[in-house]
C-alpha cells in the first residue's frame, strides 16, 4: 500500500509539473524489490527518465486569392549556350512565415542541400544581378512557397525571375498555388477543407515517375490544410495527381520556350504526410535528379537497461524474460524479412551488474544467443546517475561494464559507444573525463533538453567539456521507461499528457505519427526506449515496443519506398561527424556543358545524389557519390548517365557495411562497399544542368578530371574503372 501511495504522488507530481505540448524531463528513482528469486541478494533497480516527446505545433493555412499579375510572362528570351549553372536552390518566400516556406525549407536541410531565401515582401529587389553573372546562373532549382508569392513581386521582378529560368534551363516548383492559366490550370477560387472530407489523389503515370521515393501504389492522402481542385486547360499540362473524378492538385507545364514549371494546389506543411511523402520527388525533379545531398530513412530504436528490473508505474518492478527478449527477436526478423525494412535492427544497451549478479541468468544466455541479432552498447554497470560521481566512479561504471560486456561476446559491440544513464554527466567534468579516458568517443544526449538537440538537421554536439567525444542527439518517446504493457502505458499517459481518457491505438496511432515524420525528413537521431517496453505482454509475441514499430513501418510503407537503415551506433557517429564537417565546409558546385566540379573550403566527402562513380552508393533506385576533398580541393566529374535502377532481389535494393549482410537476411544500406558511411556523408549543394537539356542518365558511369577551381586540386584518374563498370554492365545486359 504504501508503495502504490508513493507512485501515486509520484504521479500527480509528474502531472503537475507537465506543459501540455511542451516537453520536460524528470529523473526518477525507482524505489522496491525487483522479480529475481530469493537469496540473491540486492540488485539495481533501473532509474528512469520520462522526457515527453514534442508535439508538432498547430499549422495555419490561409486560402489563396488569384494571382494579380502575370507569373509566367513570355519574355523572348532564350536558352544561353554553354551556360553554367551552381548547385544552389533558391527559395522565394510571400512572408517568411508561410507553412509551406518552413517545409521546403526543412526538405532541403536535411538533404544537405544549400539553398539561398529571398523574402517577396521584405527583401531586395529582384534582378538580372541577382541570378546571374553573364553566363553563369547562380541558382539550379526555384522553389516559391505560395505560387503569385502573395502579391508580394512586381510584374518586373517576375519577368525576371522567368527569363533567368528560360535562359538557364532551371525549373520552378510552386508549392501551394491557386489554379489558374498561368500554370496550365483552370482557373478555380473555390476551394476545400480536406480536414472535414480528405481527399484520395492517385499518382497517374507521369507522376509515378516524378514523386521518386513515393509509393503510388496507394492514394496521396490529403487531409490537412486547404485544397483547390482542378483541370489541366491543354496538353502541354501534365497531371501527377488526380482524384477519382478527375480533378487535378499537381502538374506539370512546359512552356513553348522551353520553361517548365510544378503546381501543387493544396496546401504544405513540415508536418503534413502527404507533403513529406512527396517532398525528395519535388527536389529530384526540380534539379533533374542531380544534386549535391542525399536522403535515407532511418529507424534505430535504442533500448535501454538491459539486464536492470525497472519500476513499473503502476507499482512493483519488471524485467524482461529470456523469452520476452526471443519474441522480440523473432519480432525482428520477421521486419527484416520485408524487403524495405531489411536492414532494420534494434540495439539494447545493457548494464551488466544485472547479469552478474544473477548465475545461470537464462536471458543472459539468451542475449548471447541471440548475439548479432541486434547491437549491444555500454549503458553503464548498474546505472548511477553520473552528475555527482567521482572521476574513479565513473571510470569504473564504464570500464567494468564494458569488460563484462566484452567477456559476454555480444558484437557487433565497441568500447568506442555508450549511453549514459538517464543520459546524465554530460555536463560533469569529472564523469566526461572519466568517459573519454575509457575511449568513449560518442554518447548520446536527449533532445527534449535545453542545448541537447540537433543544432542543425542531422548533426551532432561537440561536448563542452571534452570536445573529443561526439553527443549524438536522441529522440525521446512518450513510451515511457516505466510501462511493460498497456495497462500501464494508459495510465501514466494520461496523467502526463493531462487527457481525460485514451484508448490503446489512439496512443500508439499518435507516438507511430512522430517516428513517421522522423523517417520521412530524413533524420537520423535514434530513439530512446527501454526493457520493459520489450515485455511479451500477451503471451502471443507483442509488446508495447513491437506494436508502436509495426504500426510505424506500416505507414510508413504506405506512403514510401525507400530502404530503412539502421546504422550502428560508430557508423551513425561517422554519418554525423561527416554531415557537420561538410556543414562548415562552404562547398559550392558547378554544372557546365555536362561536367560538374565540386569545391569545398574546409575538407569534407561531399555526397552528390545522381552522380555515377565507381563505388558509388545505390539506395532505393538512386546513385550517390561521395566526393572527398580536403581543404581547398575541388574535382570536376562528367556527368554520364546513370542507370542503375535498384541493387536487385539478392540484397533487397540495399548495401552493407563492407558488403557484410545484417541478421535477419537484410542489409545496411546507406553505406558503401567500403564499409561505413562513406567518409563524409553530408550534404550542401545542389545541381542541375543549364541551356538546354541534362545529360541522360540512362548508364554507364561518372569519371573524374583535374579539379577546375583556383587552389589545390584533386586528380582523380577513373577511366578505366569507369570503362571497367561500362563492360560489366553491359555484359549483364
Amino acid at each position: 500500500m504504501a508503495r502504490r501511495l508513493l507512485f501515486s504522488v509520484l504521479a500527480v507530481t509528474l502531472k503537475h509539473w507537465a506543459v501540455v505540448g511542451g516537453i520536460f524531463g524528470v529523473s526518477c528513482t525507482a524505489i522496491g524489490p525487483d522479480d529475481r528469486p530469493a537469496g540473491e541478494g540486492p540488485s539495481a533497480v533501473a532509474a528512469g527518465r520520462i522526457s515527453l516527446a514534442p508535439r508538432p505545433l498547430p499549422v495555419v493555412v490561409t486560402p489563396l486569392l488569384p494571382a494579380a499579375v502575370n507569373t509566367a510572362p513570355d519574355t523572348g528570351a532564350s536558352p544561353i549556350p554553354g551556360a553554367a549553372v551552381d548547385a544552389r536552390a533558391l527559395v522565394i518566400t510571400a512572408s517568411g512565415n508561410n507553412s509551406a516556406f518552413a517545409a521546403i525549407e526543412g526538405t532541403l536541410q536535411y538533404l544537405g542541400t544549400p539553398f539561398d531565401v529571398l523574402n517577396a515582401a521584405s527583401g531586395p529587389t529582384l534582378t538580372a544581378d541577382t541570378l546571374a553573372s553573364g553566363p553563369h546562373g547562380k541558382y539550379d532549382a526555384v522553389f516559391l512557397d505560395v505560387g503569385d508569392l502573395g502579391g508580394g513581386f512586381t510584374q518586373d521582378e517576375w519577368d525576371v525571375l522567368t527569363t533567368y529560368e528560360i535562359q538557364f534551363g532551371v525549373r520552378r516548383v510552386s508549392l501551394y498555388t491557386s489554379p489558374n492559366g498561368q500554370y496550365g490550370l483552370a482557373d478555380s477560387d473555390t476551394g476545400v477543407d480536406p480536414s472535414k472530407a480528405p481527399i484520395s489523389a492517385t499518382c497517374t503515370a507521369a507522376g509515378a515517375a516524378l514523386f521518386v521515393g513515393t509509393n503510388c501504389a496507394n492514394p496521396v492522402v490529403i487531409n490537412q490544410g486547404f485544397a483547390y481542385p482542378t483541370t489541366v486547360t491543354d496538353a502541354a499540362t501534365t497531371p501527377l495527381l488526380v482524384d477519382a473524378a478527375g480533378n487535378v492538385y499537381a502538374a506539370t507545364r512546359t512552356y513553348p520556350n522551353g520553361r517548365e514549371a510544378l503546381v501543387l494546389t493544396f496546401g504544405q506543411a513540415a508536418s503534413y504526410v502527404s507533403y513529406l511523402e512527396l517532398a525528395y520527388g519535388l527536389v529530384s525533379w526540380a534539379t533533374r535528379g542531380v544534386f549535391v545531398g542525399e536522403r535515407h530513412v532511418y529507424a534505430m530504436p535504442q533500448i535501454d537497461d538491459l539486464f536492470l528490473p525497472s519500476a513499473i508505474y503502476t507499482g512493483g518492478t519488471y524485467r524482461i524474460t529470456d523469452a520476452d527478449l526471443q519474441a522480440f527477436a523473432s519480432w525482428q526478423a520477421a521486419v527484416q524479412a520485408r524487403s524495405l525494412t531489411a536492414g532494420f535492427r534494434a540495439a539494447f544497451c545493457a548494464n551488466g551488474y544485472g547479469s552478474s549478479t544473477r548465475p545461470g541468468d537464462p536471458l543472459t544466455a539468451k542475449a548471447q544467443a541471440l548475439g548479432p541479432a541486434f547491437e549491444w552498447l555500454n549503458h553503464s554497470w548498474d546505472h548511477p546517475v553520473l552528475d555527482t560521481l567521482s572521476y574513479a566512479q565513473v571510470l569504473n561504471e564504464f570500464t567494468q561494464n564494458d569488460q563484462y560486456l566484452r567477456g559476454l561476446g555480444l558484437t557487433p559491440y565497441t568500447t568506442i559507444n555508450a549511453v549514459t544513464p538517464n543520459v546524465s554527466g554530460l555536463a560533469s567534468a569529472d564523469a566526461m573525463r572519466a568517459i573519454h579516458d575509457v575511449g568513449i568517443q560518442q554518447v548520446v544526449s536527449d533532445t527534449s533538453e535545453p542545448g541537447q538537440g540537433n543544432p542543425t538537421p542531422n548533426a551532432g554536439i561537440w561536448n563542452a567539456l571534452q570536445p573529443s567525444v561526439l553527443e549524438l542527439p536522441r529522440k525521446p518517446t512518450d513510451l515511457y521507461f516505466n510501462v511493460s504493457q498497456p495497462a500501464e502505458w494508459i495510465p501514466e499517459y494520461q496523467a502526463l499528457r493531462m487527457v481525460a481518457t485514451i484508448d490503446y491505438p489512439t496512443m500508439q496511432g499518435t507516438q507511430s505519427d512522430d517516428l513517421l515524420r522522423y523517417m520521412l525528413n530524413g533524420n537520423n537521431d535514434p530513439w530512446m526506449f527501454h526493457q520493459a517496453n520489450v515485455r511479451n505482454y500477451d503471451g502471443a509475441g507483442h509488446s508495447l515496443l513491437s506494436d508502436l514499430l509495426d504500426e510505424t513501418f506500416a505507414k510508413y510503407l504506405s506512403v514510401m519506398t525507400f530502404p530503412v537503415v539502421s546504422p550502428t551506433m560508430d557508423d551513425l557517429a561517422t554519418r554525423v561527424r561527416n554531415r557537420m564537417a561538410l556543414d562548415a565546409s562552404g562547398v559550392a558546385a558547378t554544372i557546365q556543358q555536362g561536367m560538374l566540379t565540386v569545391t569545398v573550403a574546409h575538407a569534407a566527402t561531399v555526397p552528390v545524389t545522381g552522380l555515377c562513380s565507381p563505388g558509388a552508393e545505390h539506395y532505393g533506385g538512386q546513385t550517390i557519390s561521395y566526393v572527398a576533398l580536403g581543404d581547398g580541393q575541388s574535382a570536376t566529374y562528367g556527368l554520364g548517365s546513370c542507370g542503375i535502377g535498384t541493387l536487385g532481389a539478392d540484397a533487397g535494393g540495399l548495401l552493407s557495411d563492407a558488403g557484410r549482410p545484417d541478421p535477419g537476411g537484410g542489409t545496411d544500406a546507406g553505406v558503401d562497399a567500403a564499409g561505413g558511411p562513406p567518409a563524409g556523408a553530408t550534404v550542401p549543394g545542389s545541381t542541375t544542368h543549364v541551356g538546354s537539356t541534362m545529360p541522360d542518365m540512362s548508364g554507364g558511369c561518372a569519371c573524374a578530371l583535374d579539379g577546375g577551381a583556383s587552389g589545390p586540386h584533386v586528380t582523380i584518374v577513373l577511366l578505366l574503372g569507369c570503362a571497367l563498370l561500362v563492360l560489366r554492365r553491359r555484359t549483364r545486359a
